[in-house]
C-alpha cells in the first residue's frame, strides 16, 4: 500500500514528475551556486587570514586550514549529490512514462544521500559556532538552518511521492492504463416507472365490489451509458 495517496495537490503519479522537475531545476542552481564558491575557496582562505591578522582573536579557536578542508568537502559532497539527483530527477520521469518501476529506485537513493549531506552542512556550521563562539557563529548556524529547513521538508516529500508511486508498481497500480481508466464510461439501468391512472386511489373499494383494478402500463427500462468515474 502506498505511504501517501496524495503529492503536489495531485496524485502521486503526476506529483511524482513534478518533484522530479523541481529537483532537476534545484540541482542545477545548486550546481551552478556550489561549483562558483569552490572555484572561490583559496579567496575565502586568503579573506580570513587577513581578517585574522588585523583582529586577533575574532576567530576564537578556529583552524583556518581545517575549516577551509571542510568547507571544501561540503562544496563537492553537493556537488555530486546534485549531479546524482539531476540524473536520477530524469529517470524518474522516463520511469514513469514507460511505467518501470526500477528507474524509481535510483532518485530515492540520491535523495536519501542527500539527506547526509544536509546532515554534514549543519556540522561544519556547528564546528565554527564550536570554534569561534555562539556570538559571530550563532548568526552562521541560524542562517543555515533557515536557508536548509525548506529544502529538506520538500526532499521528504519528493522521496515519498517517488516512493509512494514504486509501491504501487509493485503492487500492480498506478500505470497509464490505470489512470485512463477515468475516462471509460459504465453502463447504468434507469428504471422509470410511468404515472399511475387517475382513481387507482379507489382501488381497495372497486377491488371489493368486484370490478378489476385499472390496467397499469408496464414499467419502462432505460438503458443509459454516463460517464463513470474509477
Amino acid at each position: 500500500m502506498a505511504i501517501i495517496r496524495m503529492c503536489c495537490c495531485c496524485g502521486i503519479r503526476s506529483g511524482s514528475i513534478a518533484c522530479a522537475v523541481y529537483s532537476i531545476v534545484i540541482a542545477l542552481l545548486g550546481i551552478a551556486l556550489f561549483s562558483f564558491s569552490w572555484a572561490g575557496i583559496h579567496n575565502t582562505e586568503n579573506t580570513l587570514y587577513e581578517i585574522q591578522a588585523e583582529l586577533p582573536g575574532l576567530f576564537g579557536n578556529l583552524d583556518i586550514d581545517s575549516y577551509i578542508v571542510a568547507l571544501t568537502v561540503d562544496y563537492v559532497l553537493a556537488d555530486i549529490t546534485l549531479s546524482f539527483v539531476f540524473i536520477t530527477s530524469i529517470f524518474v520521469i522516463v520511469g514513469i512514462n514507460q511505467d518501470n518501476k526500477q528507474l524509481l529506485i535510483p532518485f530515492i537513493v540520491a535523495k536519501s544521500v542527500g539527506f547526509v549531506w544536509y546532515l554534514y552542512a549543519i556540522a561544519v556550521s556547528l564546528y565554527s559556532v564550536i570554534s569561534i563562539g555562539y556570538e559571530y557563529g550563532g548568526v552562521a548556524i541560524v542562517a543555515e538552518l533557515i536557508a536548509l529547513f525548506p529544502f529538506f521538508i520538500t526532499d521528504i516529500v519528493c522521496v515519498l511521492c517517488v516512493l509512494s508511486q514504486y509501491q504501487e508498481y509493485r503492487d500492480g497500480r498506478g500505470r497509464i492504463s490505470d489512470a485512463n481508466r477515468v475516462n471509460e464510461r459504465q453502463t447504468t439501468v434507469v428504471i422509470e416507472q410511468q404515472q399511475l391512472p387517475s382513481g387507482t386511489g379507489a382501488f381497495a373499494y372497486q377491488h371489493m365490489q368486484g370490478d378489476l383494478p385499472p390496467a397499469y402500463s408496464n414499467p419502462t427500462v432505460q438503458v443509459k451509458t454516463v460517464p463513470g468515474a474509477i
